[in-house]
């Protein structure tokens, strides 16, 4: 088994200090900014979940901006998926500073 393939999933979690949007990319590695997290895997996803400690949106994936962003309530799980294609990252909105976000993926 490589180091690369997983079973259970993936997953990454860290502070939204400041209200804004922030994108999670599943398959690039890359340094973390403020505002853009990477996983230090190649593998996209094609099934994820989202928990927030406060409200807020998930607001696009891959090359689509939503045209009305789907609502992630405090502290419940948002799960999406698709067959295909799959997921290379997502764009998370907060609408309050100081948000932990958690996302998991498959």
């Amino acid at each position: 088994m490589s180091r690369y393939e997983i079973l259970e999933g993936d997953n990454i979690e860290f502070l939204a200090t400041s209200i804004g949007d922030y994108t999670i990319y599943f398959g690039i590695n890359n340094d973390d900014t403020a505002t853009s997290k990477y996983a230090d895997n190649p593998r996209t996803a094609t099934k994820f979940e989202i928990r927030m400690d406060k409200n807020g949106s998930l607001v696009g994936e891959n090359n689509i901006t939503f045209t009305n962003p789907s609502t992630i309530l405090a502290n419940t799980s948002h799960t999406e998926t698709r067959a295909t294609p799959t997921i290379s990252y997502i764009k998370i909105r907060t609408g309050s500073t100081n948000t932990q976000i958690k996302v998991r993926w498959f």
